[in-house]
């Protein structure tokens, strides 16, 4: 069960040339790729990187994919912890290129001890999440 509202943020991306498949359109790993990007810099923007690189292992990733994206797109990625439980993280994400929605879906992460199994969240972790934020929008240089 969540503790409330949590933090949202989204970051600003193009696609690169390695970011495509054969067909000139991005693959379909590189929305996996863009959500964990955008993870990664809210953690970072809350000061708990440190604590949770290596700590938080996806257990589920859903998308759906609605249109595709191309070379040179510049997207903007919106992710926001949806649920902080006793050991697991729930984000909602969606892509988008302008006002067309590319892909949305869902994470959940789960924190884990030294052994690798589910440990309850630090209060360290905890906390930044659970506040009501809005972190500044990331863009690409």
């Amino acid at each position: 069960m969540s503790d409330g509202p949590a933090v949202h943020m989204s970051l600003q991306r193009r696609v690169r040339w390695a970011d495509t498949d054969a067909s000139g359109l991005w693959h379909f790993a590189v929305v996996c790729d863009l959500v964990e990007e955008t993870e990664t810099e809210l953690h970072r923007k809350l000061g708990i990187v440190d604590e949770t690189i290596g700590r938080m292992p996806r257990v589920s990733f859903t998308v759906e994919y609605d249109r595709p994206a191309s070379f040179g797109d510049l997207l903007n990625v919106e992710l926001r912890v949806v649920d902080v439980g006793g050991s697991s993280l729930v984000y909602e994400f969606a892509i988008h290129r302008r006002d067309d929605l590319l892909a949305s879906g869902s994470m959940t992460t789960v924190f884990v001890d030294g052994g690798g199994r589910a440990a309850p969240l630090p209060s360290s972790i905890r906390e930044p999440l659970v506040t009501t934020a809005s972190l500044p929008q990331l863009h690409e240089d």
